[in-house]
């Protein structure tokens, strides 16, 4: 099994998509691969969107500034994963900044590719779609349980990141 099937699986399964992972093995396959070292900037917050990235080996974090201008750490994010994906779905600017903190391997998805997967009525562009949602989804999930366990405990450190991650996402 190669080493490209086995992430496409462990991508699928990490989103309980239930979608065949030939499909979705397709898709990397097509894309640019770039090899990153630990410091590489992906994107900075509020920079225009114009790629998003299917994180295939490395660790990535995801900080936002605060009110205060103080970068705070959202997600620690390690492979297989998406990121930057949010940006192209709204065409806002980036909301957060992803750095690489361990060396990372990354298939970058323009806008161009971005938009042909989501018109693609083949087995490929079905699973990159029911991907992208399952992702979307779990991040919405992970935003509610932050601000669930603010709510209950307002002392915590997760109030001050809770008050930053939504601080500033309609300018």
């Amino acid at each position: 099994m190669s080493p490209l099937y086995q992430m496409a699986e462990k991508l699928l399964a990490k989103h309980g998509v239930d979608v065949d992972a030939s499909h979705l093995m397709a898709v990397p396959d097509l894309l640019p691969e770039q090899k990153l070292n630990s410091g590489h900037r992906l994107c900075t917050e509020r920079d225009p969107s114009a790629d998003m990235w299917i994180l295939t080996a490395g660790t990535v974090n995801v900080a936002k500034r605060d009110y205060a201008g103080k970068e705070q750490q959202l997600a620690r994010i390690q492979a297989p994963a998406l990121l930057g994906h949010m940006a192209l779905v709204t065409g806002n600017p980036r909301s957060a900044t992803c750095i690489v903190v361990v060396p990372a391997s990354v298939r970058v998805v323009t806008r161009e590719r971005f938009v042909a997967l989501l018109e693609d009525l083949s087995p490929q562009g079905d699973a990159f779609r029911r991907l992208l949602i399952s992702s979307m989804s779990g991040q919405l999930h992970a935003g509610n349980v932050a601000i669930r366990q603010a709510i209950s405990d307002p002392s915590a450190k997760n109030m001050t990141l809770a008050e930053s991650t939504l601080d500033g996402w309609d300018k």
